[in-house]
């Protein structure tokens, strides 16, 4: 039997603890759930309706929290993705005392957030060889520090790093309107100098000072971790600091070891600049998205798992002699 979701209506124990929600958005009645529903089968409704980031574990959290009734997991899933800040909002959970952040961590989107962290938590640690007693994680706890690098082209990465800034402003305004690239580049300084100066001609490019073009034909067969701009400490984010800090101490397999919690209303991990910045990377797959605030992503992993919880700002080895003190 087919039931249209009404979504101006909650069931009651799900009502209860966050009042009344207002759904607006007319796709919503369009939106339709078989009963008895599978995760699959809800994550695939939503994704009809335009719903962003409903995987399947998401799904399979939001029926667990809502007992199983399709309707109100879907609910709890759109309007947690649209409203975004409604848990810190409509609850007076974040005052001062012993019950500080409770009715956060009871907000029905809050509560799907957190079962699909345990689910997380679990399959790292089910991945890990040994005893029971013998396994960890480090849950990083990490908020707008996506760093500079993933917010740059490695064509702007090169020519910044080989050439003076205003030079390498307007240089990479031409090489862009002309659509190159820098393995476009590459490929054409292979050729003599005389021949690398026509082809940026012919490609549109416009007229380039013949030493910006000696400059680019001597450099553009070097790496580009060779040639780029080193970045200061202000510029560096999350991969660069306590990433690599990670890495040399634990070695190579850190990623192992480790979870990285982001924030569900962190404007780095909504644009997709965190997936940017551990593109290519081990760290990809370790990113759980988690509540807003240090203090509440704390008591988050530790609802997960007994673990060490490090912030974001480690940028020196010996920075790691302090790890015990942010345990959670």
């Amino acid at each position: 039997m087919n039931q249209i979701i009404n979504w101006n209506i909650l069931e009651s124990s799900i009502a209860s603890s966050i009042g009344s929600w207002i759904f607006s958005d007319a796709a919503a009645s369009r939106l339709q759930v078989t009963m008895p529903v599978t995760a699959e089968t809800l994550a695939s409704k939503l994704s009809d309706c335009g719903v962003p980031l409903a995987p399947a574990p998401l799904a399979a959290a939001a029926l667990k929290v809502c007992h199983y009734h399709g309707p109100t997991a879907a609910q709890v899933i759109r309007h947690g993705l649209a409203n975004p800040r409604d848990p810190y909002e409509y609850v007076d959970g974040l005052a001062p005392g012993p019950s500080h952040g409770d009715p956060v961590f009871k907000h029905p989107w809050v509560q799907t957030l957190l079962e699909v962290a345990r689910d997380r938590v679990k399959q790292a640690l089910d991945q890990q060889p040994g005893p029971a007693e013998d396994k960890w994680l480090i849950c990083i706890r990490t908020f707008g520090r996506p760093g500079v690098r993933c917010q740059q082209s490695e064509l702007h990465r090169f020519l910044f790093g080989v050439l003076l800034p205003c030079a390498a402003k307007i240089l990479e305004e031409k090489l862009e309107a002309a659509n190159l690239s820098l393995p476009a580049l590459r490929k054409m300084a292979k050729r003599p100098l005389k021949s690398f100066q026509e082809e940026l001609k012919k490609a549109g490019v416009g007229r380039v000072h013949p030493e910006t073009a000696k400059r680019l034909s001597e450099t553009l067969c070097e790496p580009l971790e060779k040639v780029e701009k080193k970045l200061n400490l202000s510029e560096k984010g999350l991969r660069e600091l306590t990433l690599a800090a990670l890495e040399l101490a634990l070695g190579p397999e850190a990623y192992k070891r480790c979870l990285i919690f982001v924030s569900h209303t962190d404007e780095a991990w909504t644009s997709g600049k965190y997936d940017a910045a551990l593109s290519g990377t081990h760290w990809a797959d370790r990113v759980v998205v988690g509540i807003r605030g240090a203090h509440l992503q704390a008591g988050q992993s530790g609802q997960c798992v007994s673990s060490f919880s490090v912030e974001n700002n480690l940028w020196d080895l010996r920075d790691f002699n302090s790890l015990g003190s942010f345990g959670s």
